[in-house]
C-alpha cells in the first residue's frame, strides 16, 4: 500500500503575495510575416527571434517551428518556476536538462478527411 505524501499546513509556504490581490501583467511581442513560413518575432529589447519551417516543409530552417518554440517556452517556464521555488526553499541545484516530445496529428491541417480540422 502506497503512503500519501501529503504537506502539514506548517510545511507549506507563506505566500510572496497577497492572495486576494490581482497581479496582472501584460505581455505583448510583434510578429512579421513577409510571405512564406519565416516569421520574425520582436519582444522588449532583445534581439528577437525567428520562426520557420525545415526546407522538407517548405521554409528555409531559419530557426525553429512555431510548435518547437511554443515546446521550448514550456521548457522555459518550468525553469523559471524551479528557480523561484528553489529560492523559496534556500535550495541549491546545478544544471536541468529538459526534454520536451511532441507527437501532431497533421491530416488536419493537411485536409485530409477524418484529421481534426485545425483552422
Amino acid at each position: 500500500m502506497l503512503k500519501k505524501n501529503v504537506m502539514s499546513q506548517a510545511e507549506l509556504i507563506e505566500p510572496t503575495v497577497d492572495p486576494e490581490t490581482k497581479n496582472l501583467v501584460y505581455r505583448n511581442l510583434v510578429a512579421l510575416n513577409a510571405g512564406g513560413s519565416r516569421t520574425a518575432i520582436s519582444v522588449r529589447d532583445t534581439p528577437g527571434t525567428v520562426t520557420d519551417e525545415p526546407t522538407s516543409r517548405g521554409g528555409t530552417n531559419g530557426g525553429p517551428t512555431p510548435v518547437e518554440t511554443v515546446m521550448g517556452g514550456l521548457c522555459g517556464c518550468d525553469a523559471v518556476i524551479t528557480g523561484m521555488v528553489a529560492e523559496l526553499l534556500d535550495f541549491e541545484y546545478g544544471d536541468i536538462e529538459y526534454l520536451c516530445d511532441a507527437e501532431i496529428d497533421t491530416r488536419g491541417v493537411r485536409g485530409v478527411q477524418g484529421g481534426a480540422a485545425l483552422f
